[in-house]
């Protein structure tokens, strides 16, 4: 990394410097990608570095606020999905849905990459014998409308989210601030800071 080095003898080396805030960047990215999912927003300790998954709430935690505020209500009677039983169960929770919201061709269920990759292989069991059978979907096989969105970063979760298009949201005060770095140049120390606030909500 010595063609970093641009500033000769001065001690602050800000090419350097520039090359790590753009590596910061990347991992605060990162990390910010996984917490909007998975993020448990916990309290902090003075004088004790909290993690990146603690600082808010992501949208698995959030949906687990409001179904215990009873601002939203689960479907129940469905046995936990998986690769030989999630066709049925996306079947039968989109039928719950009233059907003017179902045939709008705003709705939108929500899943894990590997929901939807069980979603798949649970078709392919069930139907592979029919000659109109096409795998790899990207909706609910017998309501066309009703467009499948697999979420990244959700891992394992077994979640399935229907919602209107546009609904959930990632919210930050302002576009971008969490890359706005603040710099403070004591002697020969350099600090390096950005401050910024993210939620995640829904508007129904």
């Amino acid at each position: 990394i010595g063609y970093l080095n641009k500033e000769g003898s001065s001690t602050m080396k800000w090419t350097f410097v520039q090359f790590i805030m753009a590596e910061v960047g990347k991992i605060l990215k990162n990390e910010q990608e996984v917490r909007w999912l998975k993020g448990v927003r916990k309290n902090p300790t003075a004088n004790v570095p909290g993690t990146s998954l603690q600082a808010s709430d992501g949208m698995l935690q959030w949906l687990k606020n409001q179904i215990g505020l009873f601002k939203i209500k689960p479907f129940t009677g469905f046995p936990e999905p998986n690769s030989s039983n999630i066709a049925n169960t996306i079947y039968q929770g989109t039928q719950l849905i009233p059907e003017v919201v179902r045939d709008s061709g705003r709705l939108i269920l929500y899943m894990s990459q590997s929901c939807l990759s069980d979603y798949h292989k649970n078709l392919e069991t069930l139907y592979i014998m029919n000659p109109d059978f096409v795998n790899g979907i990207s909706y609910v096989r017998e309501y066309p409308q009703v467009k499948i969105v697999a979420i990244p970063n959700m891992g394992a979760s077994k979640r399935l989210i229907w919602t209107l298009a546009g609904n959930l949201i990632l919210l930050e005060d302002q576009p971008g601030e969490m890359l706005h770095f603040n710099f403070e140049q004591v002697d020969w120390t350099l600090k390096c800071w950005s401050n910024w606030s993210e939620s995640f909500w829904a508007y129904r």
